[in-house]
Formats: C-alpha cells, sequence, structure tokens
C-alpha cells in the first residue's frame, strides 16, 4: 500500500537532483544533503520515499549496490517529462554514474540537455550532443566541460575521442569562441589512477590538445564498465 506524505523542501530537492542526473546514490544523497548527519538519515528518508512510490531502486553493481530513480508519481509530482522514471541502460548507467560522482565531488555544475540549448543556444550543433556538460568556476572566470566517460578504451583510442572532440566543436562558431577563450575544456573521467596517469603522458605529447582537456578518477567505478 502506497503511504501519503507531505513532501518537504529536502524531499522536493532531492527529487529534482534525481531527475537531473537520471539517477542517485545513497553516498551522493549523504553527502549533498545530509551533511553532519549519520548515514540512518539518508536510509530513513530513502525509506520514506519510497513508501510513498517517489522513489524506487535499480541494480547498480549487482548483488550489492543500488541506485535510485524516480518513479512516474515522482515525475508528475515535481513536473518532469515521464521518461525520467525510465531505469538506465547497460551503457547509459556507468556513465550517468560517473558524471553523479564527479559532479557532486567536484562541486560542479551539471547541465540538463535543456539547460545547456538554453544557456549555450550558439553551441547547439546538429550531430553533436547536448550533454554530458558542466559547469566549472576557478575562482576566475567560468568555463563549459564537456565529460568524456571511459568505458575500457585503450588510450589511443580516448586521446582520439578528446581530439575529435576539440575538433568538431571548432567548427561552431559558439565552441570556437569559448575554445580561444580558454573557457572550454574536456574531462575525461576513468576509473584507475594508473589509467589517469597513462592518459595524462598521451596527452601532453600532443601539444594540439594538451591545454583543453584534463583527466579525472572516479572513485567506485571499476564494477561498471
Amino acid at each position: 500500500m502506497v503511504k501519503r506524505i507531505r513532501l518537504q523542501h529536502r524531499d522536493h530537492a532531492i527529487l529534482r537532483h534525481i531527475a537531473r542526473y537520471r539517477m542517485t546514490t545513497a553516498e551522493t544523497l549523504h553527502e549533498m544533503f545530509f551533511a553532519g548527519k549519520g548515514a540512518d538519515a539518508v536510509t530513513s528518508t530513502l525509506r520514506r520515499l519510497r513508501e510513498a512510490d517517489y522513489v524506487c531502486s535499480s541494480d547498480l553493481a549487482p548483488p550489492r549496490r543500488c541506485y535510485y530513480r524516480l518513479t512516474a508519481r515522482a515525475t508528475r509530482a515535481i513536473g518532469v517529462a515521464p521518461s525520467l522514471s525510465r531505469p538506465l541502460g547497460e551503457q547509459a548507467l556507468p556513465i550517468r554514474y560517473a558524471v553523479l560522482r564527479h559532479c557532486s565531488k567536484s562541486k560542479r555544475q551539471f547541465l540538463t540537455a535543456d539547460e545547456f540549448c538554453s544557456e549555450f543556444s550558439e553551441c547547439v550543433a546538429t550531430g553533436l550532443p547536448n550533454e554530458p556538460y558542466c559547469l566549472h568556476d576557478d575562482g576566475e572566470s567560468p568555463g563549459l566541460v564537456f565529460l568524456l566517460v571511459d568505458l575500457g578504451a585503450d588510450v589511443g583510442r580516448i586521446v582520439r575521442k578528446c581530439r575529435k572532440a576539440l575538433g568538431e566543436r571548432k567548427r561552431i562558431l559558439g565552441f570556437r569562441d569559448l575554445i580561444e577563450g580558454k573557457a572550454f575544456s574536456v574531462n575525461v573521467l576513468t576509473a584507475r589512477d594508473e589509467k589517469r596517469v597513462a592518459l595524462q603522458t598521451a596527452l601532453e605529447r600532443d601539444n594540439s590538445i594538451t591545454d583543453a582537456v584534463s583527466v579525472s578518477v572516479v572513485n567506485d567505478f571499476v564494477g561498471l564498465i
């Protein structure tokens, strides 16, 4: 039986957070919404939202890890597309997880596809993806970052993907202005530190892209690829 509850301010914030990333984890919620509180506070909130049919869980890395997503009822409650309640596919899941953990840890603002199209309309182009992008603020000037998730490809292939990502965007006036102003970059998200070192070494050999590409490690990502 579905329980009736009154959604509180934090409940709404959590649901919108899940809608933004298409998923979340208990660990991420603890870091973002329950600072200074124990894990029981997260468990209690998730149980309440599940019993009220606002969130449900799916396997992340069976058999012990799971992620949480919106239900159809939740999408109606916060006014977002019903499609956001669908479980993530086999390839989308590790990408979304890497983006979620990276942005929540680095305090970067992840942009939904709609936000990217609205805020960077001059960069929208046929054939180029409208996500995943985030905003990076280094304290001086904010920059747009394209997140390239490493799903296990070899180092050479990832470097070629970085070169292609920058090359394609240089042909778009909006992106070209950002690149020339050093306000656009590619951030590779990988699972292991040794892969990060290998990628950085390879990127340093390519003077055409080395200044516009960075590499970050996402913890607990190994089991998803």
